[in-house]
């Protein structure tokens, strides 16, 4: 199991079948979102308040690439063959797609706008912010629910395109 942390700033690692701590890693940023390629391998980060992604060997627990992106990254999404991530960007509505292997953007998808949600607790003063954003279907197709243009959006991985659909 791992948890991104924001407050910390840590990824937080925890066997599943045992319920022990395996370990933390440090994120060089506010750890908003994670996912974990298939083969269980790195995890992308997005990092919120630096307008980056971290990628993290979880074999290691290091942080081995910090990747630009656009303005308050809530969202990641990897491709089921592990070799993609995208990230939201919800402040610009843009998804930026990331070659794992290189840790490089191979393509930016603008207008694509999702849904994001506040919560408070005031009984001890918390509050937490969850932010949406396109997931992938297969390797070269993701989909995404557009909360304020009321319509679902399919986007080609290799293209950029966006087909929507009025919801």
């Amino acid at each position: 199991i791992v948890v991104a942390h924001r407050e910390s700033g840590n990824l937080i690692l925890w066997d599943a079948d045992t319920r022990a701590f395996e370990g933390e890693a440090r994120i060089s940023g506010l750890a908003q979102s994670v996912d974990v390629t298939p083969d269980g391998s790195v995890a992308v980060v997005a990092g919120l308040s630096t307008q980056t992604a971290h990628l993290v060997d979880l074999n290691t627990l290091a942080e081995t690439a910090v990747v630009g992106v656009g303005q308050v990254p809530g969202y990641v999404s990897i491709s089921p063959d592990g070799a993609t991530a995208a990230v939201h960007a919800a402040a610009d509505g843009e998804t930026y797609l990331i070659d794992i292997a290189t840790a490089q953007v191979v393509r930016t998808v603008p207008g694509v706008d999702t849904w994001s949600r506040i919560s408070f607790s005031f009984e001890a003063p918390a509050q937490s912010v969850q932010y949406g954003g396109p997931e992938f279907i297969d390797n070269g197709r993701l989909f995404n629910v557009d909360l304020g243009a009321d319509e679902i959006q399919f986007i080609d991985a290799a293209t950029g395109a966006v087909n929507c659909i009025a919801v």
